[in-house]
């Protein structure tokens, strides 16, 4: 799949096999932000999945604000916030403390006490270790990013060689692409039927232009091909988590009713009802600008005194990353609870907002 820009002529050819893995073939475009690609995916002359839309973002990412990690601590909550379980086994003295944003992705929100152990296992297992150490590995070893097991760094990245064979490439020197995502509007909010496991995602892949320039002047025998796995319902739980996460520390966790617990704990695959991304700016736009990962709470009335709480949640955002949102839960401005988080918020119409960075 070839496309023209001027006079560069540039590659980028998506493979999805069984295993969801992509192969991309460079070179990346240096001089786009965004170069949307699409077309069938085959494999040994045969087709697996249906047409999917592939875009670059090449966007700089300055190792300054990567390693920079600013830590706050929430009131601890003393309970589980995903099960709600009270009780705690005899040989545990207290529940576990949950980064909002995982401490290996930069994560400095900390909500005390707030993850019983089956559930700390269940997200960890199914959700943040196998994205941490799949997608992101090279990613948080090139940048440097916190890590409790500094041993255990990926140190080098086998790259195929174009004789055969693979080139060893320092972590150092790769240009560590990263699988982001691009959904629809959470349905809930947009109105359309309530699908499970819908299909309705694109693959963005984040990656330096410089970076991917820069490695394929080092290794002239490197094929040009990068191996990413895609795992886009493993991503909107992730984004599901940190949402839901986020709002309890913010506005309280009996102060609305949740409605993506479930899919965080793996019991529901309708991911996309309430997990979402926008192609602009959510409506949130007076978010502030650097930092490293951006956070919005917003209300959205459905009916007289019922509302959405929706996170809008945006990772490295100076590297130009999608708006992710997460409907996490229900006020009723009848419960007395309800309506104290409310109070917090100012109306617009049938919206209310409030702003942070943190």
């Amino acid at each position: 799949m070839c496309i023209r820009r001027g006079v560069e002529q540039w590659q980028l050819v998506g493979l999805i096999t069984r295993r969801s893995q992509v192969r991309v073939l460079s070179p990346l475009p240096s001089t786009s932000t965004e170069a949307p690609i699409t077309g069938a995916s085959f494999f040994g002359g045969r087709r697996l999945i249906a047409i999917r839309t592939y875009d670059i973002m090449n966007s700089p990412i300055p190792s300054k604000w990567v390693r920079i990690m600013t830590t706050h601590r929430y009131a601890p909550v003393g309970r589980c916030i995903y099960c709600g379980t009270t009780d705690l086994p005899t040989d545990v003295k207290r529940f576990s403390d949950e980064h909002i944003v995982p401490l290996a992705l930069n994560g400095g929100l900390v909500l005390p006490e707030a993850c019983c152990c089956h559930c700390e296992r269940t997200i960890n297992k199914e959700i943040e270790n196998r994205l941490l150490t799949k997608e992101w590995v090279c990613f948080r070893s090139k940048y440097g990013l916190p890590t409790r097991r500094p041993k255990n760094r990926v140190k080098t990245v086998l790259l195929e060689s174009r004789k055969g064979g693979h080139i060893a490439v320092p972590t150092n020197e790769y240009s560590a692409p990263v699988p982001l995502y691009k959904f629809a509007t959470a349905r809930i909010l947009s109105g359309a039927q309530s699908i499970p496991n819908s299909r309705g995602w694109s693959v963005s892949i984040l990656v330096d232009g410089d970076e991917e320039e820069r490695l394929q002047q080092r290794y002239p025998l490197w094929n040009g091909q990068h191996v990413i796995r895609v795992k886009p319902y493993r991503f909107a739980r992730f984004i599901a988590k940190i949402g839901y996460a986020y709002a309890v520390a913010k506005v309280g966790l009996h102060c609305f009713r949740p409605l993506v617990r479930e899919i965080i704990l793996g019991q529901s695959n309708d991911y996309f009802h309430f997990v979402g991304s926008a192609p602009q700016e959510p409506p949130s736009s007076g978010w502030p600008r650097g930092g490293k990962h951006h956070f919005g709470i917003r209300i959205r009335f459905v009916e007289d005194g019922i509302g959405l709480i929706v996170v809008d949640i945006k990772l490295f955002a100076e590297a130009g990353t999608p708006n992710y949102h997460a409907v996490v839960g229900e006020v009723d401005a009848k419960n007395p609870e309800h309506f104290a988080a409310l109070k917090q918020y100012r109306s617009v119409g049938r919206l209310a907002l409030k702003n942070s960075e943190l």
